[in-house]
């Protein structure tokens, strides 16, 4: 739901291609870093809806974190902090992460979604 025009671009193509061709369109970065960049979702969920992805395909999704390549993870969350206290977002935000096709993951390239900018509610997931 979040790229149709991207997901169509990757079936049966590269996905880091397919996802840095989507993040050369974008104006909307908020955070960037040698392995970590941020921009704000095209269809938000929240007032704040920003994507923090690593820049290189090194995980499709959080289920094929091992003890090699978990440290990606942390630096995305260290991007998702230092966004969190760039924004203000002194009362709190969620960080959420699709996981496979059952988990309404749409691009096989990971990423978290972080969300803020007003009360959430507590079943947004």
């Amino acid at each position: 739901y979040l790229y149709p025009d991207t997901y169509n671009f990757y079936v049966g193509g590269d996905v880091t291609l397919a996802f840095n061709s989507m993040l050369s369109n974008f104006s909307s970065k908020v955070y960037e870093n040698e392995d970590i960049i941020a921009f704000k979702d095209i269809n938000p969920m929240a007032p704040i809806h920003i994507l923090v992805t690593p820049k290189a395909h090194v995980l499709a999704d959080a289920s094929e974190v091992t003890p090699d390549n978990s440290a990606i993870i942390a630096k995305c969350f260290e991007a998702i902090a230092v966004i969190a206290e760039q924004l203000g977002l002194k009362s709190g935000f969620r960080v959420i992460n699709n996981c496979g096709p059952d988990g309404g993951q749409t691009i096989p390239h990971l990423h978290f979604h972080l969300l803020a900018g007003e009360k959430l509610p507590e079943k947004l997931v």
